[in-house]
């Protein structure tokens, strides 16, 4: 049996920190525009409470007050994003209830921000030669 011996040199690469914040800033904005744009554009094909008419369980939740849409906003640190609302009840709305089907906003949201921007991952990282 041959013995093989393959040598590989290391790959440098070099990550800068100001692009990665300033794109991580830009992916919570333009979430936070995703989930308006959504919530807006949600059909009114659920139940009537009084006034309001309710989106149909599985979509995003429509506007009632407009509380839980003013709410949402993102907070950025070093190499994260976080993207959330800021009522108490929001986590009720997203995940749903034993007495209430979920109206997903967030991950409705983020993950067509994400899909929107294919290259995002990929620009963060540049080899050096």
């Amino acid at each position: 049996m041959a013995d093989f011996t393959f040598e590989f040199e290391p790959l440098q690469l070099e990550i800068d920190d100001d692009y990665i914040e300033a794109q991580l800033l830009q992916l919570g904005s333009r979430s936070i525009t995703t989930i308006d744009t959504i919530m807006r554009n949600t059909p009114r094909t659920g139940r009537r409470y009084g006034n309001h008419v309710s989106s149909s369980p599985g979509n995003p939740p429509a506007i009632d007050t407009g509380r839980l849409r003013q709410s949402v906003g993102f907070d950025a640190a070093p190499r994260e994003v976080e993207v959330g609302a800021g009522v108490s009840y929001a986590g009720y709305v997203q995940d749903g209830t034993s007495r209430m089907a979920a109206r997903p906003f967030l991950d409705v949201g983020i993950d067509r921000t994400v899909r929107e921007w294919p290259e995002f991952m990929s620009d963060f990282i540049r080899a050096e030669d």
